[in-house]
């Protein structure tokens, strides 16, 4: 693989641990979250490595993508790095249906399946990220009272975040979810 490739393929693997980790309970301290980060991006990088096809981004496509639904066993890379980072699969509060495509030109994710909402964390275009946000706006994150209790709105509000990614050196900035919305968590 040619060293850009790998620069590249470390940016996007470094989005998708970071987008992930946004998942993680708030009550859970920064050096774990920290610890998760960086095992979920070496482990992801890993299993990409022989499936980085820059010339062709459709190519391993599938390969490439994180997929998390009721009906099929924890992902793997996601429970090791939990396992690593001392936490505990209950402390990533994952929605029920969540894909990440993690591609040589994008990082992607779907919340739902067939007419879930598909959103671009970043894309690559020239060497330089171009950033997206959801549906085109800047959002924040919204609420609706029920009585006297203020609960998150649907997850698909997001907030502007810095990430350093120190394997490369570079600082970016990337869509992140902000807060799961309880009935679409794993318990």
């Amino acid at each position: 693989m040619h060293p850009n490739d790998v620069v590249n393929m470390r940016r996007a693997t470094g989005v998708a641990a970071n987008f992930i980790s946004r998942f993680i309970s708030s009550q859970v301290n920064q050096l774990k979250r920290h610890d998760f980060i960086v095992c979920l991006e070496q482990l992801l990088a890993s299993r990409l490595e022989d499936h980085w096809y820059p010339e062709d981004v459709r190519r391993g496509q599938a390969y490439r993508c994180i997929r998390l639904n009721p009906w099929s066993n924890k992902e793997a890379l996601i429970e090791t790095a939990v396992i690593v980072a001392g936490l505990t699969y209950s402390d990533i509060q994952l929605p029920l249906e969540l894909s990440v495509w993690i591609d040589p030109d994008a990082v992607a994710y779907r919340f739902g399946e067939n007419e879930g909402s598909h959103c671009t964390l970043v894309s690559f275009d020239d060497g330089e990220d171009q950033f997206e946000a959801m549906n085109n706006t800047t959002s924040t994150p919204q609420t609706a009272i029920k009585g006297d209790v203020r609960e998150p709105s649907w997850v698909v509000q997001t907030s502007r975040t810095l990430y350093n990614n120190n394997n490369i050196n570079q600082t970016y900035r990337c869509d992140a979810l902000i807060h799961p919305f309880n009935g679409y968590v794993y318990k």
